[in-house]
């Protein structure tokens, strides 16, 4: 009962037998204590009405607009497209690939 996945699930006895109720599409899982949470959290990636969002990644983006000036949206960080970005920099400026283990790049990268 301490993993994170239980925010997605209420825990409850039925018919002598603990079950997880997921939050979202009320699906009943085994929520014995001994059956561990992987079920748990691939039920969470699945679920076909997941209602929560991953938060810790979103972050407010400000826009410029032609009409008013600035506008305020979310951003939400995507791996995929950061490593397309890195491979299209090393590419384009011709940099050797090493450069992502370079110490100061690698500092500069984490402060992003």
């Amino acid at each position: 009962m301490k993993s994170i996945v239980w925010e997605h699930f209420t825990r409850q006895e039925i018919n002598g037998e603990w079950k997880a109720i997921c939050n979202y599409c009320k699906r009943m899982l085994g929520g014995k204590s001994k059956n561990g949470a992987t079920h748990l959290h691939d039920h969470v990636k699945r679920c076909p009405k997941p209602a929560h969002k991953d938060l810790k990644q979103q972050l407010l983006l400000v826009k410029k607009t032609k009409e008013d000036g600035t506008k305020l949206a979310n951003y939400a960080f995507n791996q995929a497209l950061v490593r397309k970005e890195i491979a299209q920099m090393i590419i384009v400026h011709e940099y050797p690939i090493s450069i992502v283990d370079h110490v100061r790049f690698r500092k500069y990268s984490s402060l992003l």
